[in-house]
Parts: structure tokens; C-alpha cells; sequence
């Protein structure tokens, strides 16, 4: 049997680095391919996005992470000064080749258009050599390092909520939550321990049961359930609308356990407390103003 391509029309010329970068999953490949191949004058946005693909916005979300801790999608905090609307703006870059690995060679980065978070913008890169050892053999070292920080954020965000606290990190742990951050990002991780902090807090008597980090991310039954869409946090909150129950967000202890964190990762680490403040407005736009406004703008009040 021979099958002949004819590409005459309706294909897209692209670098192929991306889709030999064996750091990247398919899922994230895809995806930066199919926004390569999407004309400039393309909006883009998760939405939009999400409506052309089959994937929904979680996985969207995902993969769009993935490319950012890869180097494919680069975020430059914009101050109200800078910006028309007076408020802190976001510019998401995205590259063909991973802008780190594009500096390693000393190469001019070139044509990249800046946009707001709504218009990610694209434009070509000039292309990598594949066969860079050192390059590949530093963007590894680079990703354990982060795999390693975002373990440890997930390790302390959960012992600071009135769970269970561990007292140590264990192996164990963190090969569970090295499995998890290949399906998920940091913070929908995190927003998973949130969602099942409140429930099990509250009075909904179908939530008290008593989770430890690792059985809590190792069962499926568990993590899953307290996804944005998983069952037992869809239920909770049909609970919690049914008999009326208020969750102030402006005077829960998570909110105050999130501040005191940001305080200490102001003092002890800037650089990760601007990188996780920016991934925070991104993800919780309520809590973002709430921190923002208290650490930033002379709102703090001391705990």
C-alpha cells in the first residue's frame, strides 16, 4: 500500500524542536503545535482554546503550565505604572524553542510579540540544535529543580492547613507527588487540598474522613474527588447552597494561613514569591487581590 500527502494548501511551516524535546508531554506538544499553527490575528485565550480542542480547560491549563516550566511560555509582570489600565498585567511570550536554551547559545531572540493574558501572542524563533548535549543535559537539571520546589510548596501548603502535619518529607511522598505534577499543576494540586481543608472543616457530614498527604494524593478516590469538577466537592457545595451556609472568604483561617505564607516567602525567597504570587492571580484572582493588597500596597496587618 503507498499514501501520498499532497501539501498544497492548509499546512503549517514550524520548527520542530518541541516535538523532539523529550522533557515535554504529548498533550503539552500538541498544544504549543496547534497554537503555531493558528494565524496572527487568532485571540489568543483558555477559552478559546478549550473550543477547538477536545481537552477542557483543567487540561488546557496543564499543558499551558507544562510550557511554561519548559521554557516555551515566558511571563513578564507589567506594573500599574506601565500599564493603560492602572492595574498589574500579565505578557505571555511564547517560543518555538525554549527561550533559556536560545540564550545558552547566545542567540538574539527575536520578534516576540509582547500581549495581554487574554492575546497570547506568537511569533518565530530561530531554530535549536537538537544535538546540545549540555543544553538538554541543563534543561534536565533545570526541570528536577523545580519538580523538587514544587514538591516541597505542596508539602508545606498542606501542613499548614489543619489537616494532618507531617514532620518530615518522605520518600514515599514525594515520588506520590512527582506522579501528581506530571497530570497536574502546582496549584490545582493545591486548590484540591483547599477545597477538601473547607469540606471537611465544615459541618457536611460526608467529608469527615481523615486524610494523610500521601494516601490523599495516592488514592484516586481522594485527590480526584476534590478537583475543581470531582464528586465529593460538586456535592459539598450543593450542600453548602441548599442549607444556605456562607463560606467568608475574607476571614477564613486558609486565607490567613495563605498570608502568612506569602509573608515568609517575601522575606526568606523574593524571586519564588514573585513567581508564585504572578501563578496566583492567574489561578485565584480573589485571593491575588486580597495578598497582593495586603504585602504589597501597606494593607498587611501583622498575625
Amino acid at each position: 500500500m503507498v499514501i501520498r500527502v499532497f501539501k498544497n494548501k492548509d499546512y503549517t511551516t514550524m520548527s520542530n524542536y518541541h516535538l523532539k524535546d523529550k522533557s515535554l508531554s504529548l498533550k503539552a506538544k500538541g498544544l504549543l503545535s496547534i497554537m503555531l499553527s493558528l494565524n496572527d490575528e487568532w485571540k489568543y485565550s483558555i477559552a478559546g482554546l478549550c473550543s477547538i480542542c477536545l481537552e477542557n480547560e483543567t487540561a488546557i491549563k496543564t499543558a499551558l503550565n507544562e510550557l511554561k516550566n519548559n521554557g516555551y511560555l515566558i511571563v513578564n509582570k507589567k506594573m500599574p505604572n506601565e500599564t493603560d489600565s492602572g492595574r498589574i498585567e500579565y505578557e505571555y511570550n511564547i517560543y518555538e524553542t525554549p527561550k533559556q536554551a536560545l540564550e545558552k547559545q547566545g542567540l538574539e531572540i527575536l520578534g516576540v510579540e509582547n500581549l495581554g493574558v487574554e492575546n497570547l501572542g506568537l511569533e518565530n524563533q530561530p531554530q535549536l540544535n537538537t544535538n546540545n548535549k549540555y543544553i538538554n543535559n541543563k534543561n534536565t537539571n533545570n526541570k528536577i529543580d523545580i519538580i523538587k520546589e514544587n514538591i516541597k510548596e505542596i508539602y508545606d501548603f498542606w501542613n499548614n492547613c489543619n489537616i494532618i502535619k507531617h514532620s518530615k518529607l518522605t520518600a514515599d511522598m514525594q515520588q506520590v507527588l512527582k506522579t501528581r505534577l506530571n497530570e497536574y499543576d502546582v496549584e490545582q494540586l493545591k486548590e484540591c487540598i483547599s477545597h477538601y481543608n473547607e469540606a471537611y472543616h465544615s459541618e457536611y457530614e460526608y467529608c469527615k474522613y481523615k486524610w494523610n498527604l500521601l494516601t490523599f494524593f495516592k488514592q484516586k478516590n481522594a485527590y480526584l474527588d476534590f478537583m475543581e469538577d470531582g464528586s465529593k466537592w460538586n456535592n459539598y457545595l450543593k450542600w453548602k447552597n441548599e442549607n444556605n451556609v456562607s463560606y467568608n472568604f475574607d476571614t477564613t483561617n486558609e486565607q490567613q494561613r495563605e498570608l502568612q505564607y506569602y509573608k515568609n516567602l517575601k522575606n526568606t525567597n523574593k524571586k519564588k514569591y514573585d513567581e508564585e504570587l504572578e501563578q496566583l492571580q492567574y489561578w485565584k484572582p480573589e485571593l491575588y487581590e486580597y495578598i497582593y493588597n495586603q504585602l504589597e500596597n501597606g494593607g498587611f496587618e501583622e498575625l
